[in-house]
């Protein structure tokens, strides 16, 4: 699946990137500006030079399908969401994108195919929303979970804190 990145000053691409084989799923700039990552049905995460266009690098995701990923506001760290391996638990992997290693994986048992991933603007929580309309909340630093929100009634596609980090919204596929 193609990435294209934009300018949407001028309303023309900068960059299209031939990023994933199959569906391109998830896309995430860095905070400072300086690199994308991206995510893709062939089980792979990319993180891209925003300004080049050139592939930094891949992470060695070893799961499925690769459906959101999210920077750390303050950190070399990327959160990818989707199931790891051959088990039937949905994970969230914190890794460290300088060295690609594992900071930390958030486990959800029970949690129905991960769609989204987002971390709050102050680094402390992470939340992902699973298909079945579960919102997955744990705490950064220690890799506890906080809670889950219920009330969708269908998959949550989608997720953002507030920049305080004291709300989060969240969209679905609620009829």
């Amino acid at each position: 699946g193609q990435v294209v990145v934009w300018d949407p000053s001028r309303k023309r691409s900068v960059h299209t990137l031939d990023a994933h084989e199959g569906i391109a799923y998830a896309v995430a700039v860095s905070p400072d500006g300086r690199r994308l990552a991206t995510g893709g049905q062939d089980q792979v995460v990319r993180l891209w030079d925003l300004d080049s266009g050139m592939l930094i690098h891949d992470l060695p995701w070893l799961g499925k399908q690769v459906r959101g990923v999210a920077f750390h506001p303050r950190a070399e760290q990327l959160a990818v969401v989707g199931r790891l391996g051959d088990s039937k638990i949905e994970s969230v992997v914190l890794w460290n994108c300088q060295d690609r290693t594992t900071v930390r994986t958030f486990k959800a048992n029970g949690a129905f195919r991960f769609h989204c991933v987002t971390i709050s603007g102050n680094g402390k929580w992470l939340a992902a929303g699973d298909g079945q309309g579960e919102i997955w909340v744990w705490d950064v630093e220690t890799g506890d979970g906080q809670s889950t929100c219920s009330g969708h009634t269908a998959g949550v596609r989608s997720l953002q804190f507030s920049p305080d980090g004291r709300r989060l919204s969240s969209s679905g596929g609620d009829g």
